[in-house]
């Protein structure tokens, strides 16, 4: 099994080498895909480097987008951990064999890539906001359907959506922060 998971990683590696790029322009993207302003990017780069941010860490701890930020992550942040943390225990708690839960704990992080691609894609579909409500009405989905789940085909949905998690919140969180505070103000907050 480890052998396997190797080789898919090594395979994964050798695609990423050609697939992935270093810049968004290299793709035809534009950084943080703010298209205006972007005629000059030696210049924009160079005007963020000297730019001096108001937000300091005392400024941060008062500004209320920082905290509904780092509250609403924070949470689901904990939902994650718990989730995958719990995953196997709760998996043989309804029947299945200790080998079947990790085998679904595997298939949950499989599709955890394509669920962080899915993320990305709804976030720049229908902006951060509401791709962050529907995440997190994802996850209250997954914990339902894994709390109450009886019947196998409901931890088999719930294994999907539990994958889908594990894949955005790492795409939505910085998304977040860079929506409300801007590419200026990012490093900061």
């Amino acid at each position: 099994s480890s052998v396997i998971v190797g080789a898919v990683i090594l395979v994964l590696g050798i695609v990423t080498f050609f697939w992935v790029k270093d810049y968004p322009a290299d793709v035809g993207a534009y950084p943080d895909n703010i298209s205006t302003g972007c005629e000059d990017l030696a210049a924009q780069q160079a005007a963020m480097r000297a730019y001096k941010s108001p937000f300091t860490v005392g400024r941060l701890l008062r500004d209320k987008d920082m905290w509904c930020i780092g509250l609403g992550f924070g949470m689901l942040w904990m939902v994650t951990v718990g989730i995958v943390s719990q995953f196997v225990p709760r998996m043989m708690s309804v029947g299945f064999d200790n080998s079947e839960a990790l085998l679904m704990l595997t298939i949950a992080s499989v599709i955890g890539l394509a669920g962080s691609y899915f993320w990305g894609w709804l976030d720049q579909k229908v902006g951060t906001k509401l791709a962050s409500c529907v995440y997190a009405f994802s996850y209250i989905l997954a914990l339902l359907m894994m709390i109450f789940a009886q019947v196998r085909v409901f931890n088999y949905i719930a294994l999907v959506f539990v994958g889908f998690g594990i894949g955005g919140l790492l795409n939505l969180m910085p998304s977040m922060v860079i929506a409300v505070y801007g590419p200026y103000d990012f490093p900061a907050a």
